[in-house]
């Protein structure tokens, strides 16, 4: 009946016996009372009882009476011929029933009360107990005397201040053996709450008798699982007709044991789990054995106390060591990826977890996964979004979290959720630095009855500080690094010459420029290092003083055949103000003295170009307005024209020559050549009509795709050479423009019937 399943709670009576009760019979309300207050082996067969009291399972019998086909003579002969000293009640109908004459113990109708029954009951187990009382026999004493000295060995072992819990482990089935004639044994631990049951020991739990355990312990309610786990069950032998199948006999068949006994666990006054002894020969335990398994699993519970306690000393060493490896991270000038690196690999063995990950917020925040140990399920340069999953919650609210079953969480990211096993718990600490969130460490640990999350969470707050100082450190080297090789490449790539001294007179720094400008001058580089600054300062510039330069004002200098520079030196001042550094940076400004006198030039020349032209044009203007000019009208119109001309080319020269300047720093673009040309020949026929001149522009081939090259210089050539031909073909001539194909190359022709290019120019001609 299940209701004993919750009520089996073993009292042993002497050697011989258990104060349990055997019940042959139908069931009934009788019997439901008897379940609550006693140890009831319920059988229907008479067969099954014989075997029951062969295997001493019982002192006290209950016969009911009213069993079909029974034979209540012959049943109460054999019981008084082969086990006298057991008492023997009779559930009768009436008490001049016949059953009366076999003489039982006790007799009771069934229409009795369930107070009477269980007083006769304990009366009868009380007799029987007084009637088992015998000495034990010499092999008997000397078989306890060698239990308890085990059991002594045993003590001092789990009281070791040098416990070794695995050679603790390995001699504990013989332990066992020799103490309580054990086969073999299970030490199954739950947690706090009484919610699980592990082999936490690994030392070979039958996984049958481990998954029964386990699902009767699911079945029931945090009320009933304390009193379940908390019960001692002795199982003197597993009968076959015994019933009903009771939570004891399954766990001995799960087992394989036809003689079981389980007990209780509690270390330092709280149960801790159960202490599991196996047998495979009928009737191995009795009485005395549960006396002797409370004893020992005293021993261990002691045992777990000392190795609990040395692990947490070890423990605490452990995590000294772990903080004082990451704070040592501080002190070490390493990358940021074997920072995080080394955070997340202490983290993850400090609390023996199984795999971690340190994610860091970014500017734009959102975290990256930045490295990872183990078989994580996140993957490095992950992005995850603040408020989303463990690690997004923990950068924003700033707080810690533990996340028992990812799996059924609310707030999972939805293509992790299935990547999270339901025996796992993943914990999730803020890295917090100066009042800031810089990112978030998060470690995956096992479910287990002996581990304490909240320890374990400890541990990792206990770490996030020195890890977040670490990585502020390491990002902030990252970035010095950064800016370093970021300065040197501008240094080694600028154009001009960088020099850097300290006040002392070292020279710090030279940049490639600087070495080239040295070697040109035959100034060997180590003259400058061993010179001072101020003597630098005397030998280029005699006549400047350190206050002179520290106004920021350039000068310049001429280093003959190198050319003309532009200097500017400036002070690098500490944090004190004291001038620590100087800097110069010398610019080559000889190409802009070039360019200063060529636009000098070139303003020389069109002023005095374009004064002879202008001065023409307004003499003919003037003579225009001359009555008696009229005469020479054309001539007058002529030189004004020829005049502007002249003024437009000198213009078109200017602008050629900066074409032809900037050519080096445009890029080459696609266009096409027919379109060009039709432009400037459409652009140029005002120009032959006014010299009554045949313009005509004939295209044979177009080039079957765009060029590449400089359309604007393009351009101007063809506007050169149709102007040319206009200018030097007389009124009535002509001039024919023609575009064709040559292969691979476009040819463009420009012929006229005017006086031609003259002979010694030719060689001129490109």
């Amino acid at each position: 009946m299940n209701s004993s399943e919750d009520t089996l709670i073993h009292r042993p009576v002497g050697i011989g016996r258990t104060s349990a009760v055997l019940w042959l019979g139908n069931a009934c309300p009788l019997l439901e009372a008897t379940w609550s207050r006693f140890n009831v082996y319920h059988v229907s067969r008479p067969d099954a009882l014989f075997m029951a009291l062969d295997s001493c399972l019982a002192t006290c019998v209950v016969i009911d009476t009213a069993l079909p086909e029974l034979n209540v003579p012959g049943l109460m002969s054999q019981i008084r011929n082969r086990w006298a000293s057991v008492q023997v009640l009779l559930l009768v109908d009436s008490t001049d029933s016949p059953a009366l004459e076999t003489r039982p113990n006790a007799y009771l109708s069934h229409q009795a009360s369930p107070a009477t029954l269980i007083t006769e009951i304990r009366r009868m187990m009380v007799a029987a107990e007084q009637s088992l009382e015998e000495p034990a026999s010499e092999s008997e004493k000397r078989a306890w005397q060698e239990r308890a000295r085990q059991l002594e060995r045993l003590l001092q072992v789990a009281s070791s201040t040098a416990l070794d819990i695995r050679d603790f482990l390995g001699d504990l089935r013989q332990s066992a053996q020799i103490t309580v004639n054990a086969d073999n044994m299970a030490l199954l631990m739950t947690d706090a709450e009484c919610t699980i049951l592990s082999d936490a020991f690994n030392l070979g739990t039958p996984g049958d008798y481990l998954d029964v355990c386990r699902a009767h312990l699911q079945s029931l309610s945090p009320e009933e699982r304390r009193i379940y786990l908390g019960d001692e069950v002795l199982l003197r032998e597993r009968v076959p007709g015994l019933m009903p199948a009771t939570q004891r006999v399954r766990e001995a068949e799960a087992a394989g044991a036809w003689s079981y006994m389980r007990l209780p666990l509690v270390v330092d006054d709280q149960l801790a789990g159960v202490v599991a002894l196996f047998s495979p020969i009928p009737g191995q335990f009795d009485g005395a054995h549960l006396q002797l398994g409370r004893l020992f699993s005293a021993q261990i519970a002691t045992a777990i106390r000392n190795m609990r306690l040395y692990w947490r000393l070890n423990r605490s060493e452990q995590r000294q060591k772990a903080v004082e490896s990451v704070a040592r991270l501080i002190a070490d000038d390493l990358t940021l990826d074997t920072v995080l690196s080394r955070i997340v690999e202490e983290a993850v063995r400090l609390i023996q977890g199984k795999q971690g990950a340190v994610l860091l917020l970014h500017s734009d925040n959102y975290l990256v996964v930045s490295a990872v140990y183990g078989d994580t399920p996140h993957a490095v340069g992950r992005q995850i979004p603040l408020g989303s999953g463990q690690a997004g919650i923990i950068a924003e609210s700033g707080q810690p979290s533990v996340v028992t079953n990812y799996t059924e969480w609310e707030h999972a990211v939805p293509d992790l959720r299935d990547k999270f096993l339901p025996d796992t718990i993943l914990l999730g600490v803020p890295l917090n630095y100066h009042g800031r969130v810089l990112g978030v460490l998060q470690v995956m640990v096992e479910k287990s009855a002996s581990r304490s999350v909240q320890d374990d969470l400890d541990v990792l707050m206990m770490l996030a500080p020195q890890a977040a100082i670490a990585i502020a450190k390491a990002q902030l080297h990252e970035r010095v690094r950064h800016d370093h090789q970021q300065l040197r490449a501008i240094l080694d790539h600028t154009a001009a010459a960088v020099v850097v001294w300290n006040t002392e007179g070292g020279l710090e720094l030279m940049n490639p420029e600087a070495k080239r400008i040295l070697d040109r001058l035959n100034i060997p580089v180590k003259d400058w290092r061993k010179a001072t600054f101020s003597a630098i300062l005397a030998e280029f510039f005699p006549g400047l003083s350190l206050d002179d330069i520290q106004s920021g004002s350039g000068f310049e200098i001429s280093l003959g055949e190198l050319g003309d520079y532009l200097v500017h030196v400036a002070p690098i001042v500490g944090p004190d103000g004291q001038v620590e550094q100087y800097v110069g940076v010398a610019h080559d400004i000889t190409q802009l003295r070039r360019l200063d006198q060529m636009k000098s030039d070139l303003i020389h020349i069109l002023s005095h170009d374009l004064r002879n032209p202008l001065g023409l044009v307004r003499g003919a203007y003037d003579m225009l307005k001359d009555p008696g000019m009229e005469h020479q009208y054309a001539q007058l119109h002529e030189m004004i024209v020829s005049s502007l001309d002249r003024m437009q080319q000198l213009i078109q020269d200017v602008v050629d020559l900066e074409m032809a300047e900037s050519l080096g720093q445009d890029t080459a673009a696609s266009y096409q050549l027919e379109t060009i040309v039709q432009t400037v020949v459409k652009r140029s026929l005002s120009k032959a009509k006014l010299q009554e001149i045949t313009l005509v522009y004939r295209e044979e081939q177009r080039p079957p795709h765009l060029l590449e090259g400089y359309p604007v210089l393009i351009g101007q050539a063809v506007d050169n050479l149709i102007s040319n031909a206009i200018k030097y073909t007389p009124p009535g001539g002509y001039v024919e423009v023609s575009l064709d194909m040559r292969g691979e190359e476009a040819l463009i022709r420009v012929k006229d019937n005017g006086i031609g290019i003259p002979a010694d120019a030719l060689p001129h001609i490109f």
